[in-house]
């Protein structure tokens, strides 16, 4: 049955399909943009989006609407979301600033252009590009984390193009800080549990290089995110035998706070592209480095735990080949490949990894309506949550997602 809001994107899309097609809304100088996305999911084996992955859901959607304006040396940018993808709290925006900035031309030359953008920039998957599409798509293969944490910061970015005779060089050079909801984020539904952010700075560098039908290009950046997370346990008076010969100790009520401090240090990315006419092949490789570290500490005031709870890495692999066939459709195989390696611990951490196969197919009806549907198959269990799965987690599931898109 279909939810409140899903019906107003089934009138939204009814109407739209009545009123025909549109490039985009113009308010003098002012472009207007937007788009309607819905969709239908499913999983087998385990409830990986939300509680009823494994019957089906149609949670899915996201719609935005933006503007472009410039005048001169000068532009400016923004965009309203609403998007809602599973039961993640994080995940469900009814109404958020997506991003909003203002930038200028600094320098346009035959074989050199530089500009500047501040304010609110989307960073979807640790990249600095400013897109209309929607979010939604590609989710299986970009990661659940990039997901959640990195859509948007807030900072300056400047844009430099280098034109040559052995290809364009684009430099981004990024000072930005992520936005994160905490309370979604973490959503653990307890209050014994708290959560608190605190906001960092990163740098954040990405080289390209395009000649012709090739690009490569470099990302790296600090990519610092400092977590404080807090456990409150209230432990009642006892009285407990220490020593030898063993002595009668009495304990005070008192409540124990865990606190647990989670940062990421460092992040890498290169993607190698190659398009051979109707044919498109990337390769993806990435580094996250991680640390957290522990402290335990009564109310009273001793300290009986304060160092490293786990050092690690996530390495992240991806080859992907797109297919032209018409110039309305197009297929795609990707292969992913996550492991994470825990260094060093306190507590029995394992190293985990993830495989992932997908299959895309995209068929676009016209310049406005696109339908995208996508099939992968996991062997790892990463991104799955005992949340949704109470009765055990299988290693092996697939799932299946079809989108569709009207944007103007």
């Amino acid at each position: 049955m279909l939810s409140p809001l899903n019906r107003i994107i089934f009138v939204v899309y009814s109407i739209l399909l009545v009123c025909g097609t549109a490039n985009s809304y113009d308010i003098g100088p002012v472009e207007i943009h937007g788009y309607v996305a819905s969709g239908y999911y499913r999983t087998t084996g385990n409830n990986a989006i939300d509680s009823d992955s494994l019957d089906g859901s149609i949670d899915f959607y996201e719609t935005a609407i933006n503007y472009n304006y410039s005048s001169g040396r000068w532009f400016t940018m923004g965009q309203a979301i609403s998007r809602d993808v599973g039961d993640a709290p994080v995940n469900e925006e009814k109404l958020a600033l997506d991003y909003l900035l203002l930038g200028a031309n600094i320098i346009n030359r035959s074989n050199f252009d530089l500009q500047f953008r501040l304010g609110q920039i989307k960073t979807p998957y640790g990249t600095m590009d400013t897109t209309d599409i929607p979010t939604t798509r590609n989710y299986p293969l970009e990661g659940y984390a990039a997901r959640n944490l990195l859509l948007r910061s807030q900072g300056v970015v400047f844009d430099a193009l280098f034109m040559t005779h052995v290809g364009d060089f684009e430099i981004n050079l990024g000072y930005l800080c992520p936005e994160v909801d905490v309370e979604k984020a973490f959503d653990f539904g307890r209050q014994d549990f708290s959560a608190s952010y605190k906001k960092y700075f990163n740098h954040v560098l990405r080289l390209k290089w395009i000649s012709g039908d090739r690009d490569i290009s470099v990302t790296y950046s600090t990519m610092k995110l400092q977590f404080d997370l807090d456990y409150s346990e209230d432990v009642p008076p006892m009285t407990i035998s220490v020593g030898d010969p063993p002595q009668a100790v009495h304990m005070p009520a008192q409540t124990i706070h865990t606190y647990i401090y989670c940062n990421s240090n460092r992040y890498h990315q290169l993607i190698v592209s190659k398009l051979f006419e109707n044919f498109k092949l990337s390769v993806t490789l990435g580094t996250a480095k991680f640390d957290q570290d522990l402290k335990i500490q009564s109310s009273l005031g001793p300290v009986f735990y304060d160092g490293p709870l786990l050092r690690g890495r996530s390495n992240d692999y991806l080859v992907r080949g797109t297919y032209d066939f018409t110039p309305k459709f197009s297929s795609g195989l990707a292969l992913g490949y996550t492991k994470n390696v825990i260094r060093e611990h306190v507590k029995s951490y394992e190293s985990k990894s993830q495989r992932v196969m997908q299959i895309t197919m995209d068929y676009a009806f016209n310049q406005n309506w696109v339908i995208k549907s996508a099939f992968s198959h996991y062997n790892g269990s990463m991104e799955v949550s005992t949340k949704y799965n109470p009765d055990g987690i299988k290693e092996k599931w697939n799932l299946f997602e079809v989108e569709v898109t009207y944007s103007f």
